[in-house]
């Protein structure tokens, strides 16, 4: 009997460490620390004025320029940008770049953290082109930048760029590409904090042809949506518009565009199962048969490719264009709009978006948008900053605005994302080992 209680006691004190171990392992002690990365915002051209719209006076903000690393307040929702681009503190608020010149054109972008890989669907080489490519390095050590170029010929030689710290430059579209009219550039960084942005502004001798942002798209795909894109009709016909197709991969790829407006959705003449050659960009010309002054286009391929779409637009009897780009599903996200009262763009089978407006005054308008296939709504007049409470699966989205000086689109999607990094912690077992 004694010999069986001390057997039963062993085993008990066994299990008792035995369980311990497993406990002790089973437990983390790994802390981790979220924030959202700083964002840059474009510095304004020559002959032009810029404006950034911002979600708090108090955001810290900074020049990217030698010699400056220290933040200040921004002291204002809405403040001007000078010819060196800005590095807001990183915020779960998105803000809005617009520049505009005067009686010209007129373009919005956003303000975003650095990104490993770009592309941009869009801009020209030939004599018509002013446009350029904005390298901007927010980090404190020199960074290198892979730019490849595909054109109507195919692929281009790559040129890399060396970009100081804590500085930025400009790269003419006619010397990356010459005399060539179709583009498609990829800014890819090998070491340093870039963020690239894309002008395309024409000009034919003294008279301007207008101009506009292109937003960049990250990734090649093979089922997306180019929303919000504006349908000017003139003496009861719609104006043209240009598709811009890449296939970059090794094959062809055969596309198929379906056009959502609200006089219904239909595949033009001509986009239904388009072969597309791989390596050489095309533009496909569309004029479509809709009396709605905006419509939505979802692309879908067999293989990954790019788009975007380019529209000729009428402003005041002067000539502007705009390029919608590609755009990732919706998420909730915040967005900051002073001064610039958008229209905003869904599209989705089913559409249903809770939206708070936060007005100047400190007021709130709650608003849920509701339809199908698309559908619009407008900021209040006063409203600093929007807030997407909730949306729907498979809703795309885009802002559009429009000025004196000409018209501008910009993708629903945040400037910068939450990350997570590992938090290094110390343990007296790595000493004893």
């Amino acid at each position: 009997m004694r010999f069986r209680l001390m057997f039963i006691v062993a085993l008990l004190v066994l299990l008792t460490l035995f369980s311990a171990n497993l406990l002790e392992k089973g437990v983390s002690t790994s802390k981790f620390s979220q924030t959202f990365p700083a964002v840059v915002c474009a510095p304004t051209g020559a002959g032009l004025n810029g404006q950034v719209s911002t979600g708090s006076r108090n955001t810290p903000s900074r020049k990217i320029a030698r010699n400056s690393t220290v933040f200040v307040p921004v002291k204002s929702s809405r403040f001007i940008v000078g010819p060196e681009p800005i590095l807001l503190e990183g915020s779960k608020v998105t803000s809005i770049t617009w520049q505009s010149s005067a009686s010209k054109w007129a373009g919005a972008t956003l303000c975003k953290s650095p990104q490993s890989d770009e592309w941009f669907v869009g801009g020209s080489g030939d004599v018509t082109s002013k446009g350029r490519v904005i390298l901007v390095n927010s980090g404190l050590s020199d960074a290198i930048v892979d730019i490849k170029i595909w054109s109507e010929n195919g692929s281009l030689a790559g040129k890399v760029f060396t970009v100081k710290p804590n500085s930025f430059m400009q790269v003419r579209l006619d010397s990356l590409a010459v005399a060539q009219s179709r583009l498609v550039i990829r800014v890819t960084p090998r070491s340093g904090r870039v963020s690239a942005f894309m002008i395309d502004e024409r000009a034919k001798g003294l008279r301007a042809l207008g101009g506009d942002f292109v937003n960049s798209i990250n990734t090649p795909r093979t089922d997306f949506v180019i929303s919000g894109i504006p349908n000017q009709i003139i003496n009861s016909k719609s104006v043209s518009h240009t598709l811009r197709i890449l296939s970059p991969g090794s094959a062809k790829a055969t596309v198929s565009i379906e056009l959502i407006s609200n006089d219904g959705s239909f595949i033009p003449v001509g986009l239904d199962s388009r072969e597309v050659a791989r390596g050489l960009v095309t533009d496909i010309s569309f004029s479509p048969n809709i009396k709605t002054n905006i419509f939505s286009l979802r692309v879908r391929s067999d293989r990954p490719i790019l788009a975007s779409v380019y529209s000729e637009i009428a402003n005041s009897g002067r000539n502007d264009f705009l390029w919608n780009t590609a755009t990732s599903q919706l998420t909730p996200m915040t967005l900051a709009i002073s001064g610039l009262e958008p229209t905003l763009v869904f599209t989705g089978d089913e559409i249903r978006v809770g939206i708070e407006s936060h007005l100047n005054n400190g007021r709130t308008k709650v608003t849920t948008v509701k339809g199908s296939e698309i559908a619009s709504w407008k900021a209040p007049s006063g409203t600093r900053s929007i807030k997407i409470t909730s949306v729907s699966s498979g809703v795309f989205g885009s802002g559009l605005v429009t000025s004196v000086n000409g018209i501008g689109t910009f993708p629903l999607i945040p400037g910068s994302l939450l990350s997570r990094v590992a938090v290094p912690s110390s343990n007296i077992a790595v000493i004893n080992r």
